[in-house]
This record gives C-alpha cells, structure tokens and sequence, in this order.
C-alpha cells in the first residue's frame, strides 16, 4: 500500500501529573497514570518501529469539546488554571518528554493553533506574534535539553492549517 509511517496524536496533558491531580488522584496515583501512559506510548512506538514504519507525533493540546464535561480526562477545567506562561512551559516540558522518553522518528510541535485557541482556552494563540514565539520557545527547550539524536533520528517541524487567518 505504500505506507512508511504512521502518525499519533500524544496530547498535551498527557504526560503531567498536575493533571491527574487536578482531576483527584493522588500524587503516587498520577505517577502511576503518566507511568502508564508512557509505557503504552513506547510500546507503540516499538510496535511501529517493528512494522519498518516511521512515527510521527503530532504534540497538540487534548481537543476538549470532544470530551464530555463529567469526564475525569477532560482537560478543559485544567487549562482555564494555567496562566500562558505555565501553559508554554509545561507544553514545552511535554515535547521534551516525548522526545526523550518515546523517541518518534518526527515531533510535529503544533499543528492547528486556532484550533488550540479554542480547545486550550489560549486566545494568544490566535495571535501569530505570540505563537510563533512559543513555538520558538519550545524549539529552544527541546534544543537544550540534550536529548539523543534530536535533529538526526528525531525530526521536529509545526505547522498551522491553512484556514488560520494570519
């Protein structure tokens, strides 16, 4: 069929505890959690991999109007928490996870700002100034944290639809 690589959403906050603890869990609970969720991750990076395939990543906030309110993983309420200077940082320390724990052959780091104005609740995102800084600010993280084979074996790239108006 000519596939060569299959791509994976990991959505921002996924691999943060704070979540789980906002949700309820206890802090060994969402160690736990995000425990689990990485060993899931690798193991399907390592499923790819074993198919001769490329994994891509695409590292996007959760779509939280697809998530029913009385969900304990709807992120939406965890969001409206975050100032836009904690929200880059722990979007930024989620690709640098994801880098340094899933090693995908590419990390995409955004790839539909408005849409993540609307899900994140990140009205600074439908502002081109503000996003593309983040993105740089998340392309410096990720270049400092020494991580293996970033630039070689794991590419990283962003993007934006092309309905975002500026």
């Amino acid at each position: 069929m000519g596939v060569k690589a299959v791509t994976v959403e990991i959505g921002f906050p996924v691999f943060d505890p704070n979540f789980y603890i906002f949700t309820g869990q206890t802090s060994a609970q969402a160690q736990q959690t995000v425990q689990s969720w990485m060993t899931y991750y690798q193991s399907v990076v390592q499923a790819i991999h074993n198919q001769g395939l490329k994994m891509i990543v695409e590292s996007n906030p959760l779509l939280s109007y697809y998530i029913s309110s009385n969900s304990s993983f709807n992120p939406g309420a965890y969001y409206k928490t975050l100032d836009f200077a904690a929200y880059e940082k722990l979007r930024s320390e989620h690709n640098i996870i994801i880098a340094r724990q899933i090693k995908p052959d590419y990390l995409i780091l955004q790839t539909e700002p408005q849409t993540d104005a609307i899900n994140d609740f990140r009205p600074e995102l439908d502002n081109a100034t503000q996003d593309v800084a983040m993105i740089n600010k998340f392309v410096t993280d990720i270049n400092n944290a020494g991580i293996a084979g970033l630039h070689t074996s794991i590419l990283i790239g962003s993007g934006a639809g092309t309905w975002q108006p500026d």
